[in-house]
C-alpha cells in the first residue's frame, strides 16, 4: 500500500512466506477491492484500461498503448453519491504503484487529500484497502472500517460491498 493508504494489510511472520507471497502476489491476489471518496463523479466506470509510465515520482496516465509503459486495468463502480462526495468502489486487477490515484486523477477525479495528484485538500487521503483475496494462502476481509464519522457514513453501503462478485477475475 502506498503510505497514505489505510485498510487492509497482510502480515506475514515466517520469512520464507513473506518472500513467496511477495513474489507471486499478482498470481494469487484474485481480489483486490479498494474504496475512495472523491469530489465528483468519474467521466467513466465499470471496466478502465490505461498504460502507467512509472518511471517518475508522479505516474503517468494513457488511454492508448504506449511502449515501455505497463498496462493496468481495474473496474470502478459508483457506490454512493451525496453533499459530501462521492463513494467508489475499485477492483484492482494489477495494482501498480499509484495505479488508482493516477487513473482517477486523468478520468477528472482525483482523490481527495490526494495533493499529488490534484485532489482537494483534506486531513487524509480517502483511500482505503477494503479487502484483498488471496487463493491458496490466506482470505482477509476488513468487517469493520473503522473510518469514523470523518470519513462518510458508509453502513449500509458496507454489506451491499461484502456481496460484491470481483468481476475483473470473473469470481
Amino acid at each position: 500500500l502506498d503510505q497514505a493508504t489505510s485498510g487492509v494489510l497482510i502480515y506475514v511472520k515466517k520469512a520464507t512466506l513473506w518472500q513467496d507471497l511477495r513474489s507471486r502476489f499478482h498470481q494469487v491476489a484474485h481480489l483486490k477491492r479498494y474504496i475512495v471518496v472523491v469530489d465528483k463523479k468519474p467521466t467513466q466506470e465499470g471496466l478502465l484500461n490505461g498504460w502507467f509510465d512509472l518511471s517518475g515520482k508522479r505516474v503517468k496516465v494513457y488511454s492508448e498503448h504506449k511502449p515501455q509503459c505497463n498496462e493496468g486495468s481495474m473496474f470502478v463502480r459508483l457506490v454512493k453519491e451525496d453533499q459530501r462526495g462521492v463513494i467508489l468502489a475499485i477492483d484492482l486487477a494489477h495494482g501498480h504503484r499509484h495505479q488508482i490515484r493516477a487513473h482517477l486523477a486523468m478520468l477528472g477525479c482525483p482523490i481527495r487529500g490526494d495533493e499529488i495528484y490534484g485532489g482537494t485538500t483534506a486531513q487524509r487521503l480517502y483511500l482505503h484497502a477494503y479487502q484483498y483475496r488471496i487463493e491458496n494462502l490466506i482470505t482477509t476481509k476488513d468487517e469493520n472500517l473503522g473510518f469514523g464519522d470523518d470519513f462518510l457514513d458508509l453502513n449500509s453501503d458496507l454489506e451491499m460491498l461484502s456481496d460484491h462478485s470481483g468481476i475483473i477475475h470473473g469470481r
